[in-house]
């Protein structure tokens, strides 16, 4: 009998143990906090992340189609208290995989062949390519496009431009959206501008003579000005000086 308690007892501790390192690993209300907390820094088997809905909580998560990718899920499923912030999609690169291959592809820009642009298309899978409209027929252009297609396969895709894009995004992608680096981009510039008058009226520094005058400068005096100032300071003596002295003497006497 003893032993089927302690049996109990020990099946029971183990689940208790169970529940609590569980409630432990779910470290994140959304999916939008388990990606903040992993920055740039996201795992091989993540293929591309993007917003669900518009907003920064509900997010798409593209995942490899293999061991390693679904066991990343289950991972990421353990992570999030709230896990209905979740959405997962199959894809075919890591997106760590895309970003070297941007990185390798930036080198062709210097060439001077019509490759104005790479961007990471998150939602496709790829590395998209801005040429030149003006050098679509270009041989050299051409050459250096089979090149690279012929390298990396469809991890990369090829648009033809007229003009140079300084920003491309997802609109439903809150990182990457231009009204969100516009609005940054406002923001920093009113805190400069506020910085700089809040600096500007610190450098002006207002001193005060004996007689009341209030004299401003940009700079802290040295001694000499102050001497100056002060032996410049003209006094006003009351003409009655003398006989609100004597007054005063007499009251206390």
């Amino acid at each position: 009998m003893k032993k089927v308690f302690a049996f109990i007892l020990a099946t029971v501790l183990i689940c208790s143990c169970s529940i609590i390192a569980a409630a432990e690993e779910a470290k994140y209300n959304t999916a939008g906090e388990l990606y903040e907390a992993w920055c740039e820094n996201l795992p091989d088997y993540i293929c591309g992340v993007w917003s669900t809905d518009g907003g920064t909580n509900n997010l798409t998560f593209g995942i490899q189609d293999n061991a390693f990718g679904n066991a990343g899920k289950e991972e990421m499923l353990e992570l999030v208290k709230n896990d209905s912030t979740l959405t997962f999609v199959y894809q075919e690169y890591s997106r760590n995989y895309l970003l070297q291959i941007q990185r390798e592809i930036d080198e062709y820009m210097q060439k001077g062949l019509g490759l104005i642009l790479t961007a990471l298309d998150e939602q496709n899978n790829c590395i998209e390519l801005g040429i030149l409209e003006e050098r679509k027929d270009n041989a050299d252009t051409q050459n250096m496009l089979k090149e690279i297609t012929d390298k990396y396969g469809k991890a990369v895709s090829v648009e033809y431009t007229d003009a140079i894009h300084l920003l491309t995004a997802d609109e439903n992608n809150p990182w990457q959206s231009q009204q969100f680096w516009l609005f940054a981009i406002c923001i920093f510039g009113v805190l400069i501008v506020c910085m700089f008058f809040v600096f500007q009226k610190r450098n002006v520094l207002l001193l005060q003579t004996n007689n009341g005058a209030t004299v401003s400068t940009t700079s802290s005096p040295s001694t000499k000005e102050v001497e100056d100032m002060v032996r410049k300071t003209k006094y006003d003596i009351p003409s009655d000086l003398d006989q609100k002295i004597m007054s005063e003497i007499n009251r206390i006497e």
